[in-house]
């Protein structure tokens, strides 16, 4: 493959994995890009895929079971797609970057951290600049000016809420800190401080929170003792029931902390009353608006309730995979799973780039040490 043809790829299947688009397009940009980007890997290989995963093999059962279980369920076709797209990203990424050198693996990482920093700084303008009207603002008639951060977090013309954009910007945030260590990030200390300020700027106290989560766990955390650990986990546990304590009171007059205790109460009734047939299979995907009035919001609950326990099996299993081999996974993982416990979309493939760019980086590394030692 020559130079050309892979730039085509790195840009179109990582760089443009985060110009994603739930609300102004009837297609998400980066699903463009991403068939493009395929269509040049496969005519441009010259090898074919041969290399089995374990991965690979979890994903294509999930596909089958995803188009086969949720299309007769009635789950929107796009989003079935968007769904398996959106992981493929990890296996082809791998398939296209693991013969060659880890400097490519590098480059093409700024340029997913660069594409990203340009299309989330845009998102921010829009919403910020061109809030939505107060009267849309879900709740206005019931709170009043209390919910004026409102105006700001659901007028993204990327995301149906900035929730999702504080998901997004902790992945390459994170991500970015990563790709620092193993090769210094140009104008790191500049990217790092933009993409925090964006952060604060959506107003997502789920994403503000998890990107404070995220750093306790890198710094005070993540390669400590394990008696520093329990140390550790034992302050947050306390601080944080300290913080419910005065918080809650607080929260139980704010709608959106209402829905999050709402979405438990419903997913205990459905776990109680549902049919077999919904518990094994769910009621589909992005089914939950219409079956309760209300998104499933957590991610534990989106895959059980929406993909059923099969489903979800599934997909739990490969985020397993995804972070089993190389504990520096988890310094993107980490607080990608703190932040969807109050949201959660399943068309993230800005989560699984950046995933399949720390395998590549890392089996490279592992590879030169055993050639080292030899």
């Amino acid at each position: 493959m020559n130079n050309l043809n892979a730039k085509y790829i790195g840009f179109t299947l990582i760089a443009m994995s985060s110009f994603s688009n739930h609300r102004a397009l009837p297609v998400s940009p980066s699903v463009i890009f991403w068939l493009i980007g395929v269509i040049v890997l496969f005519k441009n290989q010259n090898t074919t895929i041969t290399k089995r995963s374990v991965f690979s093999f979890t994903l294509l059962l999930f596909s089958v079971y995803l188009i086969l279980s949720q299309s007769i369920i009635g789950a929107p076709i796009p989003r079935i797609i968007g769904t398996i797209i959106s992981i493929s990203f990890y296996p082809f990424v791998i398939f296209f970057l693991d013969k060659r050198d880890k400097s490519e693996a590098v480059k093409f990482g700024n340029w997913f951290i660069n594409a990203a920093i340009i299309i989330l700084i845009i998102e921010c303008l829009q919403r910020v600049f061109f809030p939505m009207n107060v009267e849309k603002v879900m709740g206005y008639e019931q709170f009043g000016d209390y919910r004026w951060i409102y105006r700001y977090k659901e007028g993204s013309y990327m995301y149906f809420d900035s929730n999702g954009t504080a998901i997004h910007l902790l992945i390459v945030l994170f991500f970015t800190y990563y790709l620092n260590k193993v090769k210094p990030v140009k104008y790191f200390n500049l990217k790092f401080l933009i993409l925090t300020a964006l952060v604060v700027l959506t107003f997502s106290r789920a994403g503000i929170l998890s990107m404070i989560g995220g750093f306790v766990y890198l710094f005070l955390y993540r390669g400590k003792s394990f008696v520093y650990k329990f140390i550790i986990i034992s302050i947050c546990s306390i601080g944080l029931l300290i913080s419910l304590s005065i918080l809650v009171p607080i929260f139980l007059k704010d709608l959106s902390f209402q829905t999050k205790i709402q979405i438990v109460l419903i997913a205990y009734d459905f776990f109680s009353t549902a049919s077999i047939e919904k518990l094994l299979f769910g009621i589909g995907i992005a089914n939950s608006i219409e079956e309760f009035g209300i998104y499933t919001h957590n991610i534990i609950l989106t895959y059980l309730i929406e993909t059923g326990f099969v489903g979800a099996i599934f997909q739990f299993t490969l985020f397993y995979l995804l972070v089993k081999k190389y504990s520096e996974t988890w310094i993107v993982f980490v607080p990608f799973l703190i932040a969807t416990i109050t949201s959660m979309n399943t068309y993230i493939p800005y989560l699984y780039v950046p995933m399949a760019l720390i395998y590549i980086l890392e089996n490279n590394r592992g590879a030169q040490k055993e050639i080292q030692s030899a």
